[in-house]
């Protein structure tokens, strides 16, 4: 017996062929494009995900020289940031956003 996915991709295939055959070319991009496209945002997501652990690792890295040990806590660490200045950088954050929000929903006098 065929595996599952065998059969499934045999339905796809059957559906672009139908496609093709009803509407040419724009039936075929029909079938073609969101998988193009998923393959596309993923492709994005996955570099901004290496990116960011890049960045970490390297942030490890520093602190770990900081601390002169083999692994440190970020509390340790002196690019560390308090509970505070998360919670003021989230407010200020959120009061720039409103701010932009407020702007561009009402039309300028």
């Amino acid at each position: 017996m065929a595996p599952a996915h065998y059969v499934v991709f045999g339905l796809l295939g059957l559906a672009v062929a139908i496609g093709y055959n009803g509407l040419g070319y724009i039936g075929l991009l029909a079938f073609i494009a969101p998988p193009v496209m998923m393959r596309f945002s993923l492709k994005q997501y996955l570099d901004k995900t290496e990116e960011n652990v890049d960045e970490l690792k390297k942030r490890n890295r520093n602190c770990r020289r900081q601390t002169g040990t083999s692994w440190a806590w970020p509390s340790s660490c002196e690019t560390h940031t308090t509970a505070r200045s998360r919670r003021s950088f989230r407010r200020s954050m959120l009061a720039t956003a409103r701010r932009r929000v407020t702007r561009s929903a009402w039309p300028s006098t």
